[in-house]
């Protein structure tokens, strides 16, 4: 089994976070559409803005969560290479001040290889210098319609122009291979490329993309095992966003504890950054449905909330405050 390094993924929390801003939206949204008739159309705004928060957040959620099932089956693929492999997973690398979010890396003594990954159904169509290829697909009531989208093969190859860049600053000059893996088993894929191999799940490109990598073969090609160590190291290190530019003379090696504690410190402060915005965000939205001579926004003789508005409002505070 391949040494899997990095099992973490930016898109549970984004979806995480997602999902919870879904549900908030959903909270406000409710109670506020209940009182735009007693405050004489005043949570009308709220209404509205709590609508269009839910509905941006549950598209942003069902495109999250179908690119993580992709990379998670993607992991689970390459987790069936052979011990003398490496896979490095959702890996931020920043090049001059120029970032590309990669899938996955693959290093092994045959090569390296930085793989795009796809969770796409229907048929994909294109060539390799098309900027956008095109998807076809039937929708639930069976009607048919299709969408461009940047093509992965353009996107991985500026990926790997970037790692090759990074790694020849460490004196490691290594050919550096892309493909593209649509891990969708109802997926048709119908792209033309000679540089770049494409696979698909739907047509046995799960046996098909281990076999690539398991017998590329290139004459100039020979990694040592100190030398996938030093490489390894190297990705480990512009996995959590260290500009090459600053960082030329550094200690290679990162050890797993210095990286792991890098990254939770990084995690810890956006996670504080996040609650601070949720609770100020829970605090406007509590004062839209709260009388103005109880510390809310809202004016007007006759205006009484109930005390169930006030008590939900409250209890969901609380909630934020504990989160």
């Amino acid at each position: 089994m391949a040494k899997i390094i990095n099992k973490n993924n930016h898109l549970q929390g984004e979806l995480k976070k997602c999902l919870w801003y879904r549900r908030i939206s959903r909270i406000i949204g409710i109670p506020s559409l209940l009182l735009i008739l007693p405050t004489r159309g005043i949570t009308l705004i709220p209404f509205l803005i709590a609508l269009v928060a839910y509905n941006i957040n549950d598209k942003k959620a069902n495109v999250l969560s179908s690119g993580l099932e992709g990379e998670n089956k993607a992991n689970s693929i390459f987790e069936k290479l052979s011990d003398d492999y490496y896979v490095l997973s959702d890996l931020n690398v920043k090049v001059d001040n120029k970032t590309s979010q990669i899938d996955n890396i693959v290093v092994g003594s045959n090569g390296i290889f930085v793989i795009e990954t796809k969770n796409l159904n229907g048929l994909i169509e294109g060539n390799e210098d098309d900027k956008e290829i095109v998807q076809h697909k039937v929708g639930i009531k069976g009607g048919r319609y299709s969408k461009t989208f940047y093509n992965p093969i353009k996107q991985v190859s500026t990926h790997v122009y970037r790692v090759s860049d990074m790694l020849k600053r460490y004196n490691l000059n290594k050919w550096v291979q892309g493909a593209v893996y649509f891990t969708n088993k109802n997926c048709v894929v119908d792209i033309n490329s000679t540089r770049i191999p494409v696979f698909s799940a739907g047509e046995d490109g799960d046996k098909e993309i281990l076999n690539y990598i398991l017998n590329y073969d290139r004459s100039n090609v020979t990694i040592t095992q100190e030398e996938k160590i030093k490489i390894v190291g190297i990705l480990k290190e512009f996995c959590i966003g260290v500009n090459v530019e600053s960082n030329i003379s550094m200690h290679l090696k990162v050890s797993n504890a210095d990286f792991n504690n890098y990254s939770n410190s990084n995690l810890d402060n956006l996670r504080i950054q996040r609650e601070m915005v949720d609770r100020e965000f829970m605090e406007f939205s509590r004062k839209s449905v709260t009388a103005f001579d109880e510390g809310g926004f809202i004016q007007g003789e006759g205006f009484n909330p109930s005390d169930t508005m006030a008590s939900e409002m409250s209890r969901m505070n609380d909630m934020f405050n504990n989160f």
